[in-house]
C-alpha cells in the first residue's frame, strides 16, 4: 500500500555528495527534466558538494532525483523522491 503525502509547502531537497574524484556535474531532475544544475565550471574541481533546492513551481504530483558525475565518468543516482500535490 502506498501512503500519499500532500504538501502545503513546496518540496525541498537538501543533498550532500562525497565523491571519490572531482565532480563535473550535479543535477536535480523533476519528472525526468532538469530543474537545477551545477556544471564543471561552477564546481571548480571539488569532490564534495552540498546544496539545497526548493521547487518554486510545484503544482502537481511530481518525482525528483539527483545525479552527480565525476571527471572519471563514474555516475551516482539518488533514488526518486515522490511528492504529491
Amino acid at each position: 500500500m502506498t501512503t500519499r503525502r500532500h504538501f502545503i509547502k513546496k518540496p525541498y531537497i537538501k543533498a550532500k555528495i562525497e565523491a571519490t574524484a572531482p565532480l563535473t556535474s550535479v543535477v536535480v531532475f523533476k519528472n525526468n527534466k532538469i530543474v537545477w544544475e551545477k556544471n564543471i565550471d561552477q564546481l571548480k574541481g571539488v569532490s564534495g558538494f552540498e546544496f539545497q533546492f526548493t521547487d518554486e513551481k510545484f503544482e502537481s504530483d511530481s518525482y525528483y532525483y539527483v545525479r552527480a558525475i565525476q571527471n572519471d565518468g563514474q555516475i551516482v543516482w539518488a533514488s526518486p523522491i515522490w511528492c504529491f500535490a
